[in-house]
């Protein structure tokens, strides 16, 4: 494809370059969505669109604040390659097992043919054993969501967080 729609905070390096594109475009824009959502700002600013397009190509994304899980943190780093083909496939992000264990809590179903991620044993006896606790994590993320909502001009949509502020 050689378009170019969206939002620029969001265009990834090669379409900045006007290269052409595939679908790791999206894995990126993926990858600065949820950097937004974990850090509350964009990982590449600018004052003009010119300097936003050299940021992307060429600069690094600020360091993230590590308050969620560590599995979030690096999958946006990972969408956020700045070499297309070192991004993973969207398959590659239903593969894990974070991915699944919460499409499997949220009732969504995946593709039949996906390979089913097991966790090692020690993991899997570890993840048994820990219980949730509540904590401000899942409070503070509907609260983010809220705040975003209004921000963006759109009333505020009603969340239900029922599970750990974790994937």
């Amino acid at each position: 494809a050689q378009t170019v729609v969206g939002t620029p905070y969001y265009l990834s390096p090669e379409l900045c370059m006007g290269k052409k594109y595939s679908s790791k475009s999206d894995i990126w824009s993926l990858g600065v969505m949820l950097y937004v959502l974990i850090n509350n700002k964009m990982p590449f600013e600018a004052s003009n669109y010119a300097a936003l397009i050299l940021r992307i190509v060429q600069a690094e994304h600020a360091k993230q604040k590590m308050t969620y899980a560590p599995i979030l943190h690096k999958l946006a780093t990972w969408c956020m390659q700045k070499n297309d083909g070192s991004r993973p496939s969207a398959r590659q992000i239903l593969e894990l097992p974070e991915c699944q264990e919460a499409a499997r809590r949220l009732g969504l179903a995946l593709p039949q043919d996906l390979k089913v991620a097991v966790a090692p044993p020690q993991q899997a006896a570890k993840q048994q054993q820990q219980k949730w606790k509540p904590s401000g994590g899942a409070a503070a993320a509907a609260a983010t969501v809220k705040k975003r909502a209004a921000f963006n001009g759109n009333p505020a949509v009603p969340v239900r967080v029922s599970a750990p502020d974790r994937v």
